[in-house]
Formats: C-alpha cells, sequence, structure tokens
C-alpha cells in the first residue's frame, strides 16, 4: 500500500512541477520561435539493442511523446524504466527558439531547464541546465524515411562525471 501511496505522492509532485513550468512558458513573451517541425511531433519506442549509454543509467525502456501545443509550443513527455526497474519521467514545454524553459523530473528537487532550437526540418539541438550550469547538450535527428530518430548526448551527470548516449527511437 506504501507503494501505491508514494507513486501517488510523485505523480502529484510532478504535476505540480509542469503546471508551474506550463505557467511559466504560457506568460512567457519573447522572441518568435521557430515553428513546430511535424517530423519531431508523435510517439516514440526506444530500441534499446540500437542505443548505447556510458555514465548514464541503462535505459530498459523508454517512450517520448511528443505533441505540437500550438502557437509553437511543444509539449515532451519522457516516460521508462531503467535496468534497475526504476521509472523516469520527464515533462517539458517549449519552443525551439533557443531559450530556456523548465524542466521537471520525477523524484528530482530541482527544476532543471531545456533549450530546444532548430537546425533543420529534420534535426534539432538540446541543451539541459541544472541551477543555470550547462549538464548536457545533444543534437536530435529524424530518418528520411521519418521512422527513426536518433538523439545524441554528452555532458556531465550530477557528480560531474562524463556521460554520453545514443538512443534509437521507432516512431509508433
Amino acid at each position: 500500500m506504501a507503494r501505491g501511496v508514494d507513486s501517488a505522492i510523485e505523480r502529484r509532485t510532478l504535476m505540480k512541477k509542469v503546471i508551474v513550468a506550463l505557467s511559466l512558458v504560457m506568460s512567457a513573451v519573447g522572441m518568435m520561435a521557430a515553428p513546430v517541425t511535424k517530423m519531431f511531433i508523435g510517439t516514440w519506442k526506444l530500441n534499446p539493442a540500437k542505443s548505447t549509454f556510458e555514465g548514464v543509467p541503462v535505459m530498459k525502456s523508454q517512450t517520448r511523446i511528443y505533441q505540437d501545443w500550438g502557437g509553437d509550443l511543444v509539449h515532451g513527455r519522457f516516460e521508462g524504466t531503467d535496468t534497475q526497474g526504476t521509472r523516469t519521467v520527464t515533462e517539458y514545454v517549449a519552443r525551439y527558439d533557443g531559450r530556456d524553459y523548465p524542466r521537471a523530473v520525477l523524484r528530482s528537487d530541482t527544476i532543471g531547464t531545456i533549450a530546444l532550437k532548430k537546425v533543420s526540418e529534420r534535426q534539432s539541438e538540446f541543451t539541459y541546465k541544472e541551477d543555470g550550469k550547462i549538464t548536457i547538450t545533444g543534437t536530435r535527428t529524424i530518418s528520411g524515411d521519418g521512422k527513426t530518430s536518433t538523439v545524441r548526448y554528452g555532458g556531465k551527470n550530477n557528480q560531474g562525471q562524463p556521460v554520453r548516449a545514443v538512443l534509437v527511437f521507432d516512431r509508433q
């Protein structure tokens, strides 16, 4: 029973963070963002056999859902499980304008940020920050046939150790 209560508390805490993040995004007035590219939108499932992880927990599964919320806003929600069985959830609402937007992470005491930048119709760049410091930078590329999304990133974990990963996702 305690596990269910903990899970409900975690969901409530995450939703509070998302509501705060969404409020900040919706109230932000800034420069025009690049329109959301239709190629980025959709549901994507991790293909662990084609993915590599260095210095980060290996993901057993992950589903990424990207939604176009209009007004150049994209909502990203990543849900998964690592090989230890730990549930992972990350959520944000942002524009492809290179500016920092709040990013909520389940079981995290802080709200980090994400900055998105459209490079082309099939590629974007992203930057994660914690406490204003860059922790991760990477790219997301959609294959020519639109069926595969490859996320490449590198940076440092909370202990300052180097991390790198190549995550391959299949469109659902």
